[in-house]
């Protein structure tokens, strides 16, 4: 194993960078490709994120635990390429959401992500996937807040 990597962390990093193209992919098949509209991709977003934390032997993402388990080693093999799978998926919500018009793509998906992880984190702390649900109707709201303000401008 040493001869392909320089440690076990780089071993460890390397395995969370494979697993990031799986993931990504996997959580591409949450979208709903005929929603027209950001709020309609968001929402399936989240359908299909309640869908993945109900399932029995749920246990939350692997790139946020890892990353909470290493939380005072910023630039551990795993912390980066868990903060690369992070950015690949904050950039390909953004480019969704602007070819379904959103007018503020970027902010909506930054707000967005932070919806769906802090109610990934607390699925998964609590057992309770009423926090997925509170996380959908918190979208929601909020996509129609960033019409309003994006009308008014």
């Amino acid at each position: 194993m040493y001869y392909h990597f320089d440690s076990k962390d780089a071993l460890i990093g390397a395995a969370m960078d494979h697993q990031a193209d799986l993931s990504l992919a996997a959580i591409q098949t949450w979208s709903n490709p005929e929603a027209k509209t950001p709020e309609a991709f968001l929402d399936g977003m989240l359908a299909g994120a309640m869908a993945w934390s109900a399932t029995p032997d749920w246990t939350g993402s692997g790139f946020t635990r890892l990353s909470l388990e290493l939380a005072d080693l910023a630039g551990h093999p795993a912390r980066v390429a868990a903060r690369a799978h992070k950015d690949a998926i904050q950039k390909w919500i953004a480019q969704e959401l602007a070819t379904r018009g959103s007018p503020s793509p970027q902010t909506a998906t930054e707000a967005f992500c932070i919806l769906l992880e802090g109610a990934l984190v607390l699925t998964l702390i609590s057992g309770d996937t009423r926090f997925m649900e509170q996380a959908r109707e918190a979208a929601s709201q909020l996509s129609r807040r960033l019409s309003e303000c994006d009308r008014t401008l």
